[in-house]
């Protein structure tokens, strides 16, 4: 350890120059760092404020419209209340000079209790006639029933019918065939060349495609029809329905 720490001596005072500028560059180098991360910072707090003054803007923005709102709502009702109180006042007007209307009237039952003199009877029928015009008479309403009312319905022009078809069946099968005639022989092919009278002296098998049966299925068919207007019924103009 000794020695490595005298050499290391010796080498710095050989190489002071190269140790001060490696010094130098150091010392340089962590000043730029500090600059940088100064810089940083204060770009930082320059993004909080800003942020800070943006959300305090929109924080104004929001109280103003809903003080303008409010304002608006207010309005609104005090313009609904006008027309409400004016309905009031009308109200209460007409009811007064309805009050007023029925106290100049005269009275004209007391007088008629009071008076025991026997009435005619003629007056007795023109009160009567009097107090029959002030009626009001309902008109008589005639039903008239000529307004037709339509229904749709069904009319069926074919019924539901099933379909019986028969397809037939073919398969590949193996003949035999007489070599002079060509004809198919029926049966065992020796015994034909034996006794045939067609001239065939030998055979051969051929692959025909022959049917071997019938494949029998029913196809259902739906009822086919149309709908029709139909009147079933007639309505008055007042609503009644015949």
């Amino acid at each position: 350890m000794k020695k490595n720490m005298e050499q290391l001596r010796l080498w710095i005072k050989t190489h002071k120059k190269k140790v001060a500028a490696c010094m130098a560059v150091i010392l340089l180098a962590l000043g730029v760092l500090g600059i940088g991360l100064a810089g940083m910072q204060k770009e930082n707090q320059k993004t909080v404020i800003a942020k800070a003054d943006q959300k305090k803007k929109v924080d104004e923005k929001q109280t103003k419209k809903t003080d303008l709102k409010e304002e608006k709502t207010s309005k609104d009702d005090s313009k609904k209340k006008e027309p409400e109180t004016k309905d009031a006042a009308k109200e209460t007007t007409e009811v007064k000079t309805e009050e007023k209307q029925k106290a100049s009237q005269p009275d004209t039952s007391a007088p008629a209790q009071k008076n025991d003199a026997p009435q005619t009877t003629g007056g007795s029928n023109a009160g009567n006639s009097g107090s029959g015009g002030n009626q009001n008479v309902a008109p008589v309403h005639n039903h008239n029933y000529n307004i037709p009312l339509y229904t749709q319905q069904w009319v069926v022009d074919q019924a539901a019918w099933t379909e019986t078809v028969s397809e037939p069946v073919y398969e590949m099968v193996e003949i035999a065939v007489g070599n002079q005639s060509g004809l198919e022989i029926v049966g065992d092919p020796n015994e034909y060349l034996l006794n045939n009278m067609n001239g065939d002296t030998g055979w051969h098998s051929e692959w025909i495609r022959k049917q071997t049966g019938t494949n029998t299925y029913t196809v259902p068919h739906p009822e086919q029809g149309h709908y029709e207007s139909v009147v079933t019924g007639h309505q008055c103009s007042c609503g009644a329905v015949q």
